[in-house]
């Protein structure tokens, strides 16, 4: 709920779902036909795109190197599920995270070179593994790997960004004035 509050206190986007109380409006199928859940979702006002937000609760590294390209590979293998169900979906997705990892590779971490790895990661691990390949065997769609490039944010919540963090109250007060709200929302 911190991760809620402080990107909503940005006054930007809303995220009325969880993946707790709305699990089926946090899913996304991926080409494979697995369903993959997101811990929060919403969508920005200014663009009326959809966010789709994966939380990270950490102290120290942890998991999240191979986590994030996990979080990658799903990224891609979503939309590109829903260009060929539908159209652009126009999604974007969000890792937020309260320790930094792969510090090294920060920069690129969100680069296309770092998302095209992360799914040729997850093709080789299922050919390896048994892993479930989130491309269902297909080639990799380069217009389609440009577009998520352009669609995902990586960023970093230190549990002491709380005391920086707006109010609900003062929250409503902002938003009634900037009038973000009534620009639109998407699903």
């Amino acid at each position: 709920m911190r991760t809620k509050r402080w990107l909503e206190s940005t006054t930007h986007l809303e995220l009325p779902f969880d993946a707790y109380e709305f699990a089926p409006d946090c899913t996304v199928s991926c080409l494979d036909g697995s369903v993959q859940t997101f811990d929060l979702r919403g969508w920005f006002f200014e663009n009326k795109r959809g966010l789709f937000v994966e939380n990270k609760a950490y102290t120290g590294v942890g998991k999240q190197p191979m986590e994030y390209k996990d979080f990658l590979a799903i990224a891609y293998s979503a939309t590109a599920a829903e260009i060929a169900r539908t159209q652009d979906p126009r999604w974007e997705f969000m890792w937020v995270t309260t320790h930094p990892f792969d510090q090294t590779a920060w920069p690129t971490l969100t680069k296309r070179s770092t998302i095209k790895a992360a799914i040729e990661a997850n093709k080789a691990a299922a050919e390896k593994d048994d892993k479930t390949d989130l491309l269902n065997g297909a080639a990799i769609d380069e217009d389609i790997l440009d577009l998520v490039t352009g669609r995902v944010w990586l960023l970093v919540l230190n549990k002491r960004q709380k005391e920086l963090t707006i109010t609900r109250s003062e929250l409503n007060k902002i938003e009634a004035v900037l009038k973000r709200k009534k620009k639109g929302k998407a699903a």
